[in-house]
C-alpha cells in the first residue's frame, strides 16, 4: 500500500484503531505471558532444583526447562554437609533483548564448588546452551548464592543485552556483595561499598531515573534500602554515597522495579508481611500484606499484579499471584514431586510497546491497563474466547481530541510513511476487515472491548491508535503495540 492509499484510508474511517493479527511468534522464545521461576536443592526439601515456565492462569500446567546443567539442577554438585546440598538455581531474570535468554545465578554450600552466573537460550521449553558466562570468587565457611539479578536499561550498543546487576549473598564479612556482568565486558566485582549499613545485601534493582542502582540489606529481620550510583563497564566503582531511601520491618529477599509505577516492589521471607512497595522518588513504604515467605517477585504490568514464589503458602514453593491489595492466589498446582526450594521469577509481558515511529510531541495517546469483564476469569490478560476483553486509550496531555476507534484485522507488521513531517502505520492495512467502530471525544478515556475467538491461543494482535486534533492538520498516530493471545 502507498502512502496515498493509506491516507485516503484513513479519512475514511475518520479515525480508526488499527489491529492486525499475526499467527506465528517468534520461535523458540518463552511465551509471552508465561512466568518463569527458578528452583535449588537443600537438606529440608525434596523437590527439583532448575527452571520452570508457568501459564500465568494455570490453563496448563507447568513445565520443567529440559537439558540445564548439573549447576543449575544441583546434580553433581558438592554438599557442603550431609544429605542434599543447598544447590541450583538461586535467581533468574529474562533478557528483553533477545526473548529467548533468560540469566540464571547459582547457590553454592561448599566452598569446592564455584559460583556462577548461566547465560541460558531456550527453544520452548528445551535448552540449547547453558553456558557459565561469570564465576564469583570463592570464599570458605558459608552457604553463598547469586542471591538477585537485575537488568539495567544500558547496553554497549543500544541493541546488545544489558548490563547485569547481581548482589551475592553469604560473603564473609567485609567481602564485596555487589557485580556487574555484560555480554561483551565480562564480570566486574563491585568494591565494598562505602557507606553502606551493616547487613547482608540481599536484593538489586536499577531505578533508571533515579539514583542508579537500589539495594536491600538486611540486618536483624530489618531490611535498609540504600541507593548508590555505580558505573556499568569492565571497571566498576561507587560514584556517589549511600544515601538511605527507606526501611521496611522485613527481610527483604527480592525486589523488582516499573518505571511506569514508579515503584520497587519487595518480597519478604521473614518479619513483619510479605509484600512492601518503595516509592523511588519519595522513599514513601506501603505494606500490601499477604501470607508465607516470598522469594522472587516481578511486576506483571499485564494484569497490574505481582508475581512470587514463596513457602508457608499452599504447596511449598508454588507460584503466586498477589493483588496491589495483598490478596494472593495460587497460580498453579505442584508438579507430582513438588517444587524445589523456590528462589526467583520473572515474567514474559505479553503487551509490549513497539517504539519503532516517531516521537509525537504533540498528542502521544497511552495504553492504559485493559480491562475484562468479570466472567473473564483472570482479569486483565487477553485470553482465547474471552469476550469481555478490551483495551482503553486516553491522551497523555489534556488537549481536545476526537478520535473513532475501530479493530481490524492484518497478517504482520508493514511501516507505511505518511504526511509532513512523516508518521508511520506500523501495520499493515490492506485486508481492512473492520470489527467495528466507538467514537469518542474530548478529554476522557475510550474504552474498546472486543470478543477473542476462540482457538487464537498463542496468536499476535497488532494495534495502533490515531487521534485528530484541531490545530493539526494531519492525524496524530501512537507507535503501534503487539499483544499476544494466552
Amino acid at each position: 500500500m502507498n502512502p496515498h492509499t493509506a491516507r485516503r484510508f484513513l479519512s475514511s474511517l475518520t479515525l480508526p484503531l488499527l489491529v492486525g493479527l499475526l499467527a506465528d511468534a517468534s520461535p523458540g522464545q518463552l511465551p509471552p505471558g508465561w512466568w518463569i521461576s527458578s528452583h535449588h536443592l537443600s537438606p529440608t526439601t525434596s523437590g527439583p532444583a532448575g527452571l520452570w515456565l508457568h501459564h500465568p492462569t494455570g490453563a496448563v500446567p507447568s513445565v520443567a526447562v529440559s537439558g540445564l546443567s548439573g549447576g543449575l539442577t544441583g546434580i553433581g554438585v558438592i554438599s557442603g554437609g550431609t544429605g542434599l546440598p543447598t544447590a541450583g538455581a538461586a535467581s533468574v531474570t529474562l533478557c528483553e533483548a533477545t526473548g529467548t535468554v533468560v540469566y540464571v545465578g547459582e547457590v553454592v554450600s561448599s566452598s569446592a564448588d564455584s559460583l556462577d552466573l548461566h547465560r541460558v537460550t531456550m527453544a520452548g521449553t528445551t535448552v540449547i546452551a547453558d553456558v557459565v558466562v561469570a564465576s564469583i570468587p570463592a570464599y570458605p565457611g558459608t552457604i553463598r548464592r547469586i542471591s538477585s539479578l537485575a537488568p539495567t536499561s544500558l547496553g554497549v550498543s543500544p541493541a546488545s543485552e544489558p548490563y547485569i546487576l547481581m548482589t551475592i549473598a553469604g560473603q564473609p564479612a567485609g567481602y564485596p556483595q555487589l557485580a556487574v556482568y555484560h555480554t561483551f565486558t565480562g564480570l566486574s566485582i563491585v568494591p565494598t561499598l562505602f557507606g553502606m549499613p551493616p547487613g547482608t545485601a540481599t536484593a538489586v534493582v536499577y531505578t533508571q531515573s533515579y539514583p542508579s542502582t537500589t539495594i536491600a540489606v538486611v540486618a536483624g529481620g530489618t531490611t535498609t534500602i540504600v541507593t548508590v550510583n555505580i558505573s556499568f563497564g569492565a571497571f566498576s566503582y561507587q560514584v556517589s554515597p549511600v544515601t538511605t531511601l527507606a526501611t521496611i520491618p522485613a527481610s527483604v529477599a527480592a525486589m523488582d522495579y516499573d518505571a511506569t509505577t514508579g515503584l520497587i516492589y519487595c518480597a519478604c521471607d521473614g518479619g513483619a508481611g510479605a509484600l512492601y512497595t518503595v516509592n523511588a522518588a519519595t522513599g514513601a513504604v506501603t505494606a500490601l500484606g499477604g501470607g508465607g515467605a516470598r522469594r522472587g517477585i516481578a511486576w506483571d504490568a499485564d494484569t497490574g499484579t505481582i508475581a512470587t514464589v514463596g513457602t508457608g503458602f499452599a504447596a511449598f514453593g508454588t507460584p503466586l499471584r498477589s493483588t496491589m491489595a495483598g490478596f494472593t492466589t495460587v497460580v498453579t498446582a505442584p508438579p507430582a514431586g513438588g517444587w524445589g526450594t523456590p528462589s526467583g521469577v520473572d515474567v514474559q509481558a505479553a503487551m509490549r510497546q513497539l517504539e519503532s515511529g516517531p516521537t509525537l510531541s504533540t498528542v502521544d495517546l497511552r495504553w492504559n491497563t485493559p480491562w475484562t469483564a468479570a466472567a473473564a476469569g483472570v482479569a486483565n490478560l487477553p485470553l482465547s474466547g474471552n469476550a469481555g476483553w478490551g483495551l482503553s486509550v486516553s491522551p497523555s496531555i489534556f488537549a481536545p481530541i476526537t478520535a473513532f476507534v475501530g479493530v481490524s484485522l492484518a497478517p504482520s507488521p508493514f511501516p507505511i510513511p505518511f504526511g509532513v513531517p512523516p508518521q508511520f502505520i506500523l501495520i499493515d492495512l490492506s485486508p481492512g476487515s473492520f470489527l467495528g467502530v466507538l467514537p469518542a471525544s474530548g478529554f476522557g478515556v475510550a474504552a474498546l472491548p472486543f470478543p477473542i475467538p476462540p482457538g487464537f491461543a498463542g496468536a499476535e494482535l497488532w494495534f495502533q491508535a490515531v487521534c485528530s486534533v484541531a490545530t493539526v492538520p494531519d492525524p496524530i498516530l501512537t507507535d503501534a503495540m503487539q499483544v499476544t493471545i494466552l
